[in-house]
C-alpha cells in the first residue's frame, strides 16, 4: 500500500505504511495506448467503442468491525479507519493502479435574492484529504491467478487499507445545501483512461460515506445541571381596536415564567418543562406548543449568514382564558432523539448547530408569541447519572440514525469528468448519520428522582 496527500489538515499525524511497503510519490505509467478491441461493450453512441467491458460486476467498500445485519461502524476523531475494498470482474482488465481517497470536508451552498439581485453565497473547509495506493502493476502480489503483468483477474478480489483520522474533527452533520461528510472512494485507474482525456470517466469507482462522531462531555459544559429560564411581563397590543383607559394599559400584559430541569443533556434523554402562564390580556390563549428546535447556522466566505430551524418535537397544551387566565405545567416530558451534538465555529467554520426548547402562546387572535429556553446536546452524560450513590443504572450508549434524514447526494462533493468517474449499479448515494443514544427503555427517572436541584423552581413563587 502506497500513501500520498493532497489539503491534509495540519493536525494530522504523518501516515505510514504497513510493514514491507515503502511509502512513494506514484507517477503516471508510460504504457503506449493500446489498439481498441472491436467487442468492447461499454456502451454509447453509433460507433463508439471502448476497449474494455463494464466491470466489475460489483462493489463493495467494507469497514471493520464488519455487521452483517448492516450496523454500521462509528467513528472519532484520531481513530483508525480499517476495512478492504472488494469487487468481482467478469474478465481480466488492465489497470494503471487501485486507489482509495479518504475526504473530510464541510461545505455551506445557499441563493438568496431574484433576478438581478440574486447572489451566491458558499463556504468550504477541507478537514483531510489523502489518497491510498492498494496496488499497482509492479507489486509481486498483483498476479496470483497467473494473469499477465499490469491486470487484474478474472474473478473477487479484496485490498485492505487502514488510515488513522486527524484529532479535531467536527460532528458529521447532513443537511439540504450544507454537509459535514467523510468519505471513502475507490477506483480502478485504468491504463487508457488515463492517456485518453474522453475515456477518463470509465475508470470504475464506489464511494461510501461513514459516520465521524466528535464527543462532547457536559460534565465539561459550564453551568450544566442550572435551569434554562425565562421570566418576563410581555406588554402585547392585542386588543380589538378600542380605546382603553390609560390607568388599565400596564395590567393588560401577558406574564410568562418557563425553566426546564437543567441545561445539558444527551440523545434518549428527557427534558422536564415547567411553564407558568398568567394572562391579563383581552385575547383568549386557545393553545400552547411546546417543540424542540435545532438551529443550524450557515457561514459563508464572506461573513454572511443563513439560519435554518427544524422542529424536532412538538407537544400541544391548553390554553387559558383571557383577564386573568392562569396555566401552571410542571415538568412536561420531552424526549430528545437521535440529532447531532452540539458545534459551534470553534468546530467548524461553515456550520453551527444548537438547540433550545420553544414555547409558543397562541392566541384566539390567530397572532402568538415565542419563548426560547437554549439547552446543549452532548454525547457524556454527567456524572450524577452514573452514580451508584443514587441508584441510577445508566444504559449503555448505542447508536441510532438521526431523524433528520440526510439532505443530499454523497456524490455531490466530487468534481466533473474525470473526476467523478464511472459508477457500478446500485451504488449508495443518500446517507444518514447515526449519533451516540442512550436507550433508556421507560427507566428515565421521574422529577422527583433526579440527582439534582431543579434551581428553576424559584420562579414559581414570584408573583405575577
Amino acid at each position: 500500500m502506497t500513501y500520498f496527500g493532497r489539503h491534509s489538515h495540519p493536525s494530522r499525524p504523518a501516515l505510514s505504511a504497513p510493514h514491507g511497503h515503502h511509502p512513494t510519490t506514484p507517477t503516471p505509467a508510460d504504457a503506449a495506448v493500446k489498439p481498441l478491441k472491436s467487442g468492447g461493450s461499454g456502451g454509447g453512441g453509433a460507433g463508439a467503442c471502448y476497449p474494455f467491458p463494464r466491470n466489475p460486476r460489483w462493489w463493495e467498500i467494507r469497514l471493520e468491525p464488519f455487521d452483517s445485519h448492516g450496523v454500521e461502524p462509528i467513528y472519532r476523531a484520531g481513530q483508525v479507519v480499517k476495512g478492504s475494498v472488494r469487487f468481482c470482474l467478469s474478465e481480466p482488465i488492465s489497470f494503471r493502479r487501485v486507489t482509495v481517497r479518504l475526504h473530510g470536508l464541510s461545505k455551506v451552498w445557499w441563493l438568496e435574492g431574484t433576478g438581478d439581485q440574486r447572489r451566491e453565497y458558499q463556504n468550504l473547509d477541507t478537514y483531510f484529504n489523502d489518497v491510498i495506493v492498494l496496488r499497482t502493476p509492479e507489486d509481486d502480489t498483483c498476479d496470483p491467478a497467473g494473469s499477465s503483468p499490469g491486470e487484474l483477474h478474472e474473478g473477487e478480489h479484496s485490498l485492505p487499507f487502514w488510515y488513522r483520522l486527524p484529532c479535531n474533527l467536527p460532528c458529521s452533520v447532513e443537511r439540504v445545501g450544507a454537509y459535514i461528510r467523510y468519505s471513502i472512494r475507490a477506483v480502478i485507474d485504468r491504463e487508457l483512461a488515463c492517456q485518453i482525456e474522453s475515456w477518463a470517466g470509465l475508470n470504475p469507482s464506489w464511494k461510501r460515506a461513514f459516520t465521524v462522531i466528535d464527543d462532547v462531555d457536559l460534565n465539561l459544559v459550564g453551568g450544566v445541571l442550572r435551569s434554562s429560564e425565562f421570566s418576563k411581563e410581555k406588554r402585547l397590543l392585542l386588543t380589538t381596536g378600542c380605546q382603553l383607559p390609560a390607568a388599565t394599559k400596564p395590567r393588560r400584559c401577558l406574564v410568562v415564567r418557563a425553566f426546564t430541569d437543567r441545561y445539558g443533556y444527551c440523545p434518549g434523554e428527557t427534558v422536564y418543562i415547567t411553564l407558568k402562564l398568567l394572562n391579563n390580556t383581552l385575547v383568549n390563549v386557545s393553545a400552547v406548543l411546546l417543540s424542540l428546535q435545532q438551529l443550524v447556522l450557515y457561514n459563508s466566505s464572506t461573513g454572511h449568514r443563513k439560519c435554518q430551524w427544524s422542529h424536532l418535537l412538538t407537544l400541544a397544551q391548553p390554553g387559558c382564558p383571557k383577564r386573568g387566565g392562569r396555566l401552571l405545567l410542571r415538568h412536561v416530558p420531552m424526549h430528545i432523539p437521535s440529532v447531532p451534538m452540539s458545534c459551534d465555529y470553534s468546530k467548524c467554520r461553515c456550520i453551527s448547530t444548537s438547540y433550545s426548547v420553544n414555547i409558543k402562546v397562541k392566541f384566539a387572535n390567530c397572532l402568538s408569541y415565542s419563548v426560547h429556553l437554549p439547552i446543549v446536546i452532548g454525547s457524556i452524560p454527567i456524572r450524577l447519572f452514573t452514580s451508584v450513590r443514587h441508584r441510577i443504572v445508566h444504559p449503555p450508549p448505542i447508536h441510532l440514525e438521526c431523524v433528520l434524514k440526510g439532505g443530499g447526494s454523497i456524490m455531490d462533493d466530487e468534481g466533473s469528468g474525470g473526476e467523478r468517474g464511472w459508477r457500478s449499479t446500485g451504488q449508495q448515494l443518500l446517507f444518514t448519520p447515526a449519533y451516540t443514544y442512550y436507550d433508556w427503555q421507560g427507566r428515565y427517572p421521574s422529577p422527583d428522582q433526579l440527582p439534582y436541584t431543579v434551581t428553576g423552581n424559584h420562579l414559581l413563587h414570584i408573583d405575577p
